[in-house]
């Protein structure tokens, strides 16, 4: 919910009840409500240490997860990795869209005043800029994404039957396939 890692397991324990888990589930709804993302492209290493102007070392994440508003608001939740070599995706605060689509239009820029020169090489993939990219949409969308989105339709679907029976027949629901392990 704050953007580091908070394990909530999907079993009710003797500490873990129900009501605690969905309440977790409902509280990562919301906070997740708030936000958008933005992709950036030909990000060299989002965790490559970097030296900065005013003597810094700290990553590109912390760097862009640390950015404000001029008054001092945080704009970005998190700072993920994405399945494209390069790029990279930032969920943000809707609220700061306006600053957000301003600030990152410049982003290659803005960052390399603040880099020393020896940076300044680490930030993008070789020969290239830092630019946003489009955001995510269902058209590409993979077929196992597709699958497993269907799976939960179902899952769902069973747990909240709209105006059906008591006695209907119980639906048997199939796991989606195994991500086969790939090998190099």
């Amino acid at each position: 919910i704050t953007g580091g890692a908070l394990f909530v397991p999907f079993v009710e324990t003797d500490i873990w009840t129900n009501s605690k888990i969905l309440g977790m589930a409902k509280a990562h709804a919301q906070e997740m409500g708030k936000l958008s993302q933005l992709f950036l492209q030909n990000v060299r290493d989002v965790d490559q240490v970097l030296n900065w102007d005013d003597g810094d070392q700290e990553p590109l994440r912390i760097m862009l997860t640390n950015c404000t508003t001029v008054d001092g608001f945080k704009m970005i939740h998190s700072v993920h990795k994405t399945n494209r070599e390069g790029t990279i995706t930032l969920l943000y605060y809707k609220e700061f869209e306006k600053e957000i689509n301003n600030v990152f239009q410049d982003i290659q820029e803005i960052l390399e005043r603040q880099l020393s020169d020896d940076s300044k090489v680490l930030l993008a993939c070789e020969g290239a800029t830092i630019v946003v990219t489009g955001r995510q949409n269902q058209v590409n969308s993979s077929e196992v994404s597709k699958e497993y989105a269907s799976y939960a339709d179902m899952i769902l679907e069973a747990m909240n039957p709209q105006g059906g029976d008591a006695e209907e027949e119980e639906e048997i629901i199939q796991s989606p396939p195994r991500k086969k392990k790939q090998t190099q």
